[in-house]
């Protein structure tokens, strides 16, 4: 029980609680992002020239609301606040991190192409699932750690220390959040998710993204759909930048 009560979740959780309106900051900023990327993506037709473009914007877009987020989330420890000018670091640690991840996965892509379309399909799951798993903690330690790493290389070693090294510290959060999907998709299939989903369908075709004209199951459904994952993620923010404080001698 002792251990529980002194595990990163518990503390996590009171971290939140106790700091509520840096919380509902996060919040906002992420609802902020999250529309404007809506809009964004409405503006580029889908030539190569003009995917690239959104690309570069998109990472933008990225890397401010994620360097106020993580200013916002520095400032429950610290009255020292991420200071603006290192934003351009920000922003080049994301597009880099960007390019090799779009990198990594070209080369599993052109990897599985030399395979057979059922071995193919199980490696491409597998490797997958490697990459995300330590490329999730690596950018949120390489986003805890930057401001007080002066040089890429040194924060990259950090983060990939941390990533690897540490995988006792965050395994457990992975679990939590791999048993709540199981629990909520579990429930989406006895309450007949497939039949929303075909509901879903035909109305998106008659009514498009105007939600108020769909019926208040398929309304829930899609609020719950997004809401979950999201509340997720944005507690495993405050988990990340809780372990990279203590384990990265920060």
């Amino acid at each position: 029980m002792s251990s529980f009560k002194e595990s990163y979740f518990l503390r996590t959780a009171k971290l939140i609680k106790n700091n509520y309106d840096v919380a509902l900051t996060v919040l906002v900023i992420d609802l902020v992002f999250f529309t404007a990327a809506f809009f964004i993506k409405g503006l580029f037709p889908a030539s190569p020239i003009s995917q690239l473009i959104y690309f570069a914007v998109m990472v933008l877009a990225y890397s401010i609301s994620k360097f106020l987020v993580i200013s916002s989330i520095s400032g429950v420890f610290s009255p020292k606040k991420t200071e603006a000018k290192l934003f351009p670091k920000f922003l080049g640690l994301n597009a880099m991190l960007a390019v090799a991840l779009n990198v990594f996965a070209f080369a599993i892509l052109f990897f599985i192409s030399m395979m057979k379309p059922l071995l193919g399909q199980i490696m491409f799951i597998v490797l997958s699932l490697a990459l995300l798993f330590f490329f999730y903690p690596l950018l949120n330690f390489s986003h805890s750690c930057f401001s007080d790493t002066k040089k890429f290389a040194e924060l990259l070693r950090k983060s990939l220390g941390m990533a690897f090294a540490k995988i006792s510290s965050y395994i457990g959060l992975y679990l939590w959040s791999i048993a709540s999907m199981i629990v909520l998709f579990a429930l989406w299939y006895f309450i007949g998710a497939n039949s929303i989903l075909k509901d879903y369908a035909q109305y998106y075709i008659r009514f498009g993204n105007n939600l108020a004209l769909y019926p208040a199951t398929i309304r829930v459904y899609l609020i719950a759909l997004i809401a979950i994952p999201y509340l997720i993620l944005f507690f495993n923010r405050f988990y990340f930048y809780l372990i990279a404080r203590e384990k990265g001698g920060k």
